[in-house]
């Protein structure tokens, strides 16, 4: 085999195959060059660029003949990830060994086949910053390449990209040309880099390129060849037997939408992380009540004044004093709030404003955190920001932890940042706030705190650590972390950490705002990697006077009714924000039980894999906005789905097939929020979106329609009217001329829930009341038209 010197060697050896049942990812490999293409179907979607690596302060590539390759190898093996073909090659950079892995694993019809592109620095490095005077000036661009890619390869297909703050909320759409410009550099670096799904213009093949390991040192960098993947160009030095590595995974079944997660499948297996121990999460459950940034009580307590922020709160209640109020309010009106989000404004701050003590301010807990909680009942969702050089927990400033403290003017690149390095910091911390409440860690100005500590961006181990110190300490203390302003980086190294559970999936909330809009495409990509997208709060009323806002006169949310659905269907926390005595009860019950818990759908709802096209073709405008998610109550029986239209420019035709559905089942729509409009579905009918904006958008629900033509529609008062809990064990008969269907309702004892069904006898209602026990079999048919109830 070694002894071959054809361009391609079939499987065994060097051009690796890789096939399955619906796809098929191919990659060649030149052994005497080390060069490289990946085939989809027979068509090249990536051909190499030069490969090279930075060791010594020198740059060693094969462009120029520098990086000599020493050695090729292939082989077999198996690992997390399952079994794979193995092609490796040994380089020498100078005196340094580098090696580069090509591993192949095959897929199904439900497994997404990849290529894994593996860099191994044997014995370390240093010297690897691109630029060793001022490293951190190169941060945007990588000191190894590999995979790298030239601009030829995938013409014609269209693109999805991941990039910017908050789970990738900046996403790029485009389309291949062959140009060096196809990629944008907002797509490259720190910031840039995220994600990116290839996709065929008829979706019937896609692809996702993305990190596979080392999530918070591995990047992008652009070239005169390319784009190139590797070591972030800021880091100083690696450790032996330093590894990184990045992936191709190939969507089994073509789309957009099942790209992102066949491919986080692929993630989620790696790294031992399920989706269902995510959702296990108490906020991911219950309605919450919130104080971030666009909260009316933000930086504002009662009868402060109107316009300026806090603290002092003089004249005005405490924060203690208004959030018991808010409490005693939400009971009367009987709104179900079961936990509280406390953002920044609790805690001691110092320079630079990072956090110098966390823990409740006297003047704003006079009684302490725990009072708080004692006082309501609610669990504390507690934020925090970037630690302060002066904070009272560092050595440094007479404390008992280590950190890294970077105070301006120390070093010229020094900005006035702070950063912990033990564990034994965040156990302290974690197990201590427990004691006053807290059930979940936000941690928020990610992005701020990566980007201006030196220490995070220079060592290659240092920010990884960071996160997984900070997941750990969440884990041993049975409690869930929430992220926010994070880089793509921060997401995907969540698939390494369980508790984090969720994180922000769009810019922060004001008032009228369409900060929303992005969570249809962010969803997506949070889904792959077991992470619920979080809308933020919202305001459920339109006018609430009196917000330390600085247009705190003519603040108003006059969509409120799209706010409140939005963060319902996303599938994240839905947390209203209001001033007491504005808010809007049955808007807010919308999203959940009596009791607060929350009646979502399976998965966030997701942009429709054709607005995807459209867009990245241009023949969609980026406003239209297209969301589906689903519900299956039964593996036997085909799902329901939701379906929410919003400031479409353009009419927009949906099939079932666009919606994710079988074109052989049969369907009853009805659109909820504009209208009462009921419809029949087949394979060839559509669902007619029509132009609309945000107080005017289409929420439609689908039903699918029995065997004995009996139809679930649900809950028509909820955003989700067929939710898997409030839902299970959908049953049908038939008997002679007779037919019959039946659902169990879960739910609070004495809760009335109306059920509306569809049958052979056209629309009936059924209002059962909960019983003891929580359960009720709700029964129709045509000898029962009308209904009943009966208590399981």
């Amino acid at each position: 085999l070694n002894s071959r010197m054809s361009a391609t060697l079939p499987l065994a050896g060097i051009a690796a195959l890789v096939c399955c049942a619906a796809a098929e990812l191919a990659l060649t490999v030149d052994k005497t060059t080390g060069s490289y293409t990946l085939a989809v179907d027979g068509n090249v979607w990536i051909h190499s660029a030069p490969t090279f690596v930075t060791v010594g302060s020198k740059t060693y590539s094969t462009k120029d003949g520098s990086l000599k390759m020493e050695s090729f190898e292939t082989g077999t093996g198996a690992d997390a990830s399952g079994d794979f073909t193995s092609t490796a090659i040994y380089w020498r950079a100078g005196d340094v060994p580098w090696m580069t892995q090509f591993r192949e694993y095959a897929g199904d019809s439900t497994t997404a086949p990849m290529v894994v592109f593996e860099q191994v620095y044997p014995e370390g490095a240093i010297g690897t910053a691109l630029d060793p005077s001022t490293p951190y000036s190169a941060r945007d661009n990588v000191s190894s390449s590999f995979p790298a890619l030239t601009p030829k390869g995938g013409e014609g297909n269209g693109y999805l990209a991941f990039s910017g703050d908050m789970t990738g909320s900046r996403f790029e759409y485009g389309n291949y040309t062959g140009s060096s410009t196809d990629i944008p550099s907002k797509l490259i670096g720190v910031t840039g880099f995220g994600p990116l799904c290839a996709f065929t213009k008829d979706l019937s093949k896609s692809a996702v390129i993305s990190s596979f390991s080392q999530f918070m040192a591995a990047s992008n960098g652009r070239t005169n060849d390319g784009v190139s993947y590797g070591l972030q160009g800021s880091i100083t030095e690696v450790p032996a037997g330093y590894s990184l590595s990045f992936v191709v995974a190939q969507s089994p079944a073509g789309g957009v939408q099942a790209a992102f997660e066949a491919w986080g499948d692929r993630l989620l297996q790696r790294y031992s992380k399920e989706r269902e121990v995510t959702y296990a999460d108490y906020s991911l459950n219950f309605l919450g009540y919130s104080t971030d940034n666009g909260a009316f009580y933000y930086y504002q307590t009662e009868d402060h004044q109107a316009g300026k922020r806090g603290p002092p709160y003089t004249p005005g209640k405490t924060y203690e004093e208004t959030l018991i109020d808010v409490k005693a309010y939400s009971d009367e009106e009987g709104i179900p709030y079961k936990y509280i989000l406390l953002d920044s404004w609790w805690y001691y701050q110092g320079e630079g404003s990072g956090v110098t003590n966390w823990i409740g301010r006297p003047d704003i807990f006079p009684h302490g955190n725990d009072y708080l909680r004692n006082a309501t009942g609610w669990p504390i969702m507690g934020h925090n920001r970037f630690w302060a050089v002066d904070n009272v927990y560092a050595t440094q400033n007479g404390g008992d932890y280590d950190f890294v403290v970077e105070k301006k003017g120390a070093e010229p690149s020094f900005r006035n940042y702070a950063w912990p390095t033990e564990q034994r910091f965040w156990d302290d911390l974690m197990y201590n706030s427990t004691k006053w409440g807290l059930f979940m860690y936000e941690q928020d100005w990610l992005d701020t705190e990566y980007d201006n500590v030196m220490h995070l961006n220079t060592n290659a181990t240092a920010a990884r650590t960071w996160l997984l110190q900070m997941g750990v300490a969440a884990e041993r203390n049975h409690l869930t972390v929430q992220y926010c302003m994070s880089h793509c980086r921060h997401i995907m190294q969540s698939v390494e950490i369980p508790s984090v559970t969720n994180a922000r999936a769009s810019g922060d909330y004001h008032p009228g705002s369409d900060q929303w809009s992005p969570l249809g495409t962010t969803g997506m990509f949070a889904w792959a990697v077991a992470i619920a997208p979080t809308k933020d709060n919202y305001w459920s009323t339109d006018t609430q006077t009196g917000s330390a806002y600085g247009d705190f006169a003519t603040i108003s949310e006059p969509y409120n009714r799209l706010q409140a659905a939005v963060s319902t269907v996303s599938k994240g926390p839905v947390a209203p924000s209001d001033k007491i005595g504005r808010s809007d009860t049955a808007l807010i019950l919308k999203s959940c039980m009596v009791d607060g818990q929350l009646l979502q759908g399976d998965k966030p709802a997701m942009q429709l894999d054709r607005l995807h096209v459209g867009k990245a073709f241009g023949t969609v405008d980026d406003m239209d906005q297209a969301w589906v998610t689903t519900t299956a109550l039964s593996n036997e029986i085909a799902p329901h789905a939701t379906l929410l239209g919003a400031t479409l420019t353009a009419p927009l035709s949906v099939s079932l097939a666009d919606l994710g559905l079988s074109a052989n089942q049969n369907y009853v729509a009805y659109e909820t929020n504009t209208s009462s409009t009921l419809k029949q579905l087949n394979g060839t009918s559509m669902i007619d979106l029509e132009v609309c904006g945000k107080w005017d958008f289409q929420l439609w629900s689908l039903a699918p329609v029995l065997a004995n033509g009996w139809a679930l529609l649900g809950e028509p008062s909820k955003w989700v009217s067929v939710s898997g809990k409030r839902f299970r064990d959908l049953e049908f008969d038939s008997t002679g001329d007779e037919t019959s269907a039946s659902v169990t309702v879960i739910g609070v004892e004495g809760e009335n829930v109306e059920v509306a069904w569809f049958g052979p006898v056209g629309r009936s209602v059924v209002t059962c009341t909960i019983p003891r026990g929580s359960a009720v079999s709700v029964q129709v048919g045509s000898a029962i038209p009308s209904g009943r109830c009966v208590d399981v």
